[in-house]
């Protein structure tokens, strides 16, 4: 989910609960002049509140991390042109954006709607105010220091001073303002049925106000009288307070109303519903491994060949406290599916950049991430890129993932990282590709010898008959570990890597991801004496396949202190 989908879900919930508080505990209640800055905050809090974030830290004893094979995970072939989910994303924002606009020129329409009555009317001055009689059959209302009144209620009569009181309240009060301020927020946020919630009772609460002020001055019958002359249709405007503002019975019934007794206890339990629904939606707890102190730098001599292969250990502490393992007991799984899914999830997402289309840049991206313990992606890097345009592309999808149900060890949830390869292929009908042999969008650029290299086929190479786990082991049971490297603590991981040819040979072995030079020439010198491997086939040929392959040299202390070297496999 985007971050402004959640801020849009959580300010509806904000406000939904602010105006579920009010109807149940003060709309009927008289402390009206608490009402109006209730309703004020509960309109700006719903749309503040949703920004604050809190992170509490929860510290705990590393456990084993797992390296996830790369034939997990399914690599998705972008092509030209814009995706469906983009599209839909832009309709939205364009048809949110046109009625925001829309709702918006309604106010300016208000606006200059008392633009003309004020050129139309005759002014005169009561201190600060502007009074405005006007022709024009309208409702009495005031904006800001200026009062409309129709020439149809004289002045002079006890009508139009108890009217013309009840107008001066408004301006006194700074109601316009209010109107305003909430209007806005109605505009923005046209969507939110609880600011035109808001919006209502404010305006029912502004009318209780001015009443209150004027049945003060022992009018009440009068006044009354004067509410019941909203039955005649007259014209309203958008921004004013009008005198005239029903529904009736509201108001003649908050005339008679009692104060409210026992009433702190309505007006402060909202404190704590509000402090619950932070902890709720803002609060989110961090699961962090504790730290350990980072190992000093050391220098090195020449590598020194080492007589004893030692045979590879299951976990090693990294430098941040984390461990290695070769595999968990139960996986990660991205929205309940595997990561197949979450490579689906990628194909809805992922855009091919118009620049890199015009440049007909393709390729393929290798990323790798960390899946943290409480779900989600982190520590994502470029192990293999193609160009900026690609590769910014791949990260910044990956980098929007939802989080994950994360992977377990020993019934603790534990962070996992994966490696995944986004290739992007422009498709073109009406040009073939160089290759007519090979024209599916799985393959790669050409090599050397003029063939094209698949990164997906229909039958998986097969290493001694069985998958790359099998070559996995056989990697485990060979590799040496550098004694030079032993001596000065040097461990790392390094990321391979090599064509399986058509017929089964390894070559073009590369290094993508370097840990130190003793350690990367000892993964290429094994990778190297591999036996041939059972080719891949796409559309019953054989045909070569592009894999990537780390190797993890990592160093624990046992009895007697040997060092130890373990390795673990992603395949395509």
């Amino acid at each position: 989910m985007s971050a402004l989908a959640l801020y849009l879900i959580k300010m509806l919930a904000y406000s939904g609960i602010f105006a579920g508080y009010y109807q149940l505990f003060m709309r009927k209640e008289s402390f009206i002049r608490w009402n109006r800055w209730y309703l004020l905050a509960a309109t700006f809090l719903s749309v503040l509140l949703p920004l604050v974030k809190l992170t509490i830290v929860s510290y705990y004893e590393p456990v084993p991390i797992a390296d996830e094979p790369l034939d997990e995970v399914f690599p998705y072939i972008a092509t030209g042109g814009v995706s469906y989910a983009a599209l839909v994303g832009w309709l939205l924002a364009l048809l949110y954006a046109l009625i925001a606009l829309l709702l918006t020129a309604v106010g300016v329409r208000g606006l200059m709607q008392i633009s003309r009555l004020k050129k139309a009317s005759t002014c005169s001055y009561l201190n600060a105010v502007r009074l405005y009689c006007c022709k024009q059959k309208i409702a009495p209302f005031s904006f800001f220091k200026n009062v409309f009144m129709p020439d149809t209620i004289p002045l002079g009569s006890s009508e139009g001073q108890q009217v013309l009181r009840h107008e001066l309240e408004h301006v006194h009060a700074y109601h316009s303002a209010d109107k305003v301020l909430v209007q806005l927020a109605c505009m923005v946020f046209w969507f939110n049925p609880f600011f035109w919630f808001f919006r209502r009772e404010q305006s029912m609460v502004h009318e209780f106000l001015a009443d209150r002020a004027c049945v003060r001055s022992g009018e009440t019958q009068e006044l009354s009288r004067l509410i019941l002359c909203t039955l005649y249709p007259v014209q309203h405007v958008y921004f004013g307070n009008q005198f005239f503002q029903s529904p009736i019975k509201r108001r003649l019934a908050m005339i008679a109303k009692n104060k409210t007794t026992h009433s702190s206890w309505r007006k402060l339990l909202i404190l704590p519903v509000a402090l619950a629904c932070l902890c709720v939606f803002a609060v989110s707890v961090e699961s962090k491994p504790i730290p350990k102190p980072m190992p000093e730098p050391v220098l090195v001599d020449e590598p020194q060949p080492d007589p004893e292969p030692q045979p590879p250990q299951k976990a090693s502490a990294n430098n941040d406290g984390s461990y290695l393992y070769q595999a968990v007991e139960v996986k990660p799984l991205f929205e309940g599916a595997s990561a197949e899914g979450f490579s689906k999830w990628v194909s809805s997402q992922i855009v091919y950049p118009k620049e890199a289309m015009d440049k007909k840049l393709q390729g393929r991206v290798i990323l790798s991430f960390l899946i943290a313990g409480n779900g989600k992606l982190t520590d994502i890097e470029v192990l293999r890129g193609v160009h900026p345009l690609l590769d910014n592309e791949a990260k910044r999808v990956i980098e929007l993932s939802p989080a994950w149900t994360p992977g377990q060890q020993n019934g603790k949830a534990v962070p996992v990282r994966y490696t995944f390869p986004v290739s992007f292929t422009l498709m073109d009908d009406d040009e073939p590709k160089a290759a007519s042999s090979a024209s599916d969008s799985n393959q790669s650029k050409p090599n050397d010898d003029g063939s094209y290299p698949y990164e997906t086929v229909e039958v998986k190479p097969l290493f001694q008959g069985t998958n790359v786990h099998g070559f996995s082991r056989w990697v485990a049971s060979r590799i040496v570990y550098p004694a030079a490297a032993q001596k000065n603590g040097i461990q790392g991981k390094v990321i391979l890597s090599f064509l399986i040819a058509s017929d089964g040979k390894v070559t073009d072995i590369k290094v993508l991801s370097s840990a130190h030079p003793l350690l990367d020439n000892e993964a290429k010198r094994l990778v190297a004496l591999s036996p041939a491997w059972t080719p891949g086939q796409q559309n019953g040929k054989a045909v070569p396949v592009n894999y990537t392959f780390p190797v993890n040299f990592t160093l624990t202390e046992d009895d007697d202190e040997s060092a130890k070297a373990e390795d673990r496999n992603e395949g395509l």
